[in-house]
């Protein structure tokens, strides 16, 4: 059974880089059902707003500088990734910036006990250990 929640929210500072990981990593951990649901919760509510501006400044990113079918939308190669052609260098330099900001958030910490019977994969929960998970 999962331990009650006597942590309260802390303040944390986080790259966007970190924080996307820590956004993937929730949504990880909601679809297995586990019993921390309401900290999941609680977590993605703080950080949905941060999450969703980085989102739309990698749109603006890509509405500017991909290259474009003749429909306006962005040209994708092969193996998924958008085209930004001649672009790429700029593009690549724009999204790291924004990546290495940074940005405070509080989280609930949640206690790593408290998802060891979930069978869970270490590479979706190493990099959260620490943020978002405590041992």
């Amino acid at each position: 059974m999962a331990k009650k929640e006597t942590s309260a929210m802390k303040k944390t500072e986080l790259t966007n880089r970190d924080l996307l990981a820590v956004s993937q990593g929730i949504a990880y951990i909601n679809s297995k059902e586990t019993k921390v649901w309401h900290a999941l919760s609680k977590n993605m509510d703080s950080i949905s707003a941060i999450v969703t501006e980085v989102n739309t400044r990698h749109k603006a990113i890509t509405e500017e500088l991909a290259t474009k079918d003749d429909k306006g939308i962005a040209i994708r190669n092969p193996q998924g990734q958008i085209d930004f052609g001649d672009n790429l260098d700029t593009a690549n330099k724009r999204w790291e910036d924004i990546m290495n900001e940074k940005v405070t958030v509080e989280l609930l910490p949640i206690p790593l006990e408290d998802l060891k019977d979930y069978g869970l994969d270490a590479t979706m929960v190493r990099p959260l250990i620490g943020t978002l998970l405590v041992e």
